[in-house]
């Protein structure tokens, strides 16, 4: 929230200094108004030469059809367009985000790691070895772009595994 990106950024600084590659999972609500506070992140991690690592997890659909969906589409065109330039690589999760930053001069910095499964791998469920005790984990936002549906439709075919979700709708 914005009333503590002070602190928070005092608190990345001191562990930025620390480290030498830096991963960052850019959600634009997690910078403050606008996603404002990814500025003086970025900025910092370039002044300090580190190895930027992002993660957009989700950019936002916006259709032309008032001024001010224009003028946000070329917000959130500035700001990605700089975390692309700025960042060593560049990770997405979804088509959409693929399509966005394809056309863009990505030099090799687009790394692709899809969310979940597009469909049940019926192959994956035949390798399950129903003797061992397995866990299956989910961490972050719930929604159906991440497959979670997925592995809840193939929890009948898996006995014996754990399927534990900590996240937010």
């Amino acid at each position: 929230r914005s009333r503590q990106l002070g602190s928070f950024f005092s608190r990345l600084k001191y562990a930025i200094n620390k480290c030498e590659v830096v991963h960052v999972q850019f959600a634009i609500g997690n910078f403050g108004y606008m996603g404002i506070g990814f500025i003086p992140l970025y900025g910092y991690l370039w002044l300090k030469r580190k190895i930027i690592l992002t993660t957009v997890h989700e950019i936002p659909v916006i259709n032309h059809t008032t001024i001010k969906d224009y003028l946000a589409r070329k917000y959130l065109d500035f700001i990605y367009n700089l975390i692309l330039l700025l960042s060593d690589k560049l990770i997405v999760h979804n088509e959409y985000s693929t399509e966005y930053f394809l056309p863009k001069k990505t030099a090799g910095k687009l790394v692709i790691i899809p969310h979940g499964m597009m469909k049940m791998n019926e192959a994956v469920i035949r390798q399950h070895d129903p003797s061992k005790q397995e866990k299956i984990g989910f961490f972050g936002f719930v929604n159906e772009n991440k497959g979670i549906h997925r592995i809840i439709q193939a929890m009948p075919h898996l006995p014996n595994v754990e399927f534990s979700i900590a996240g937010t709708p």
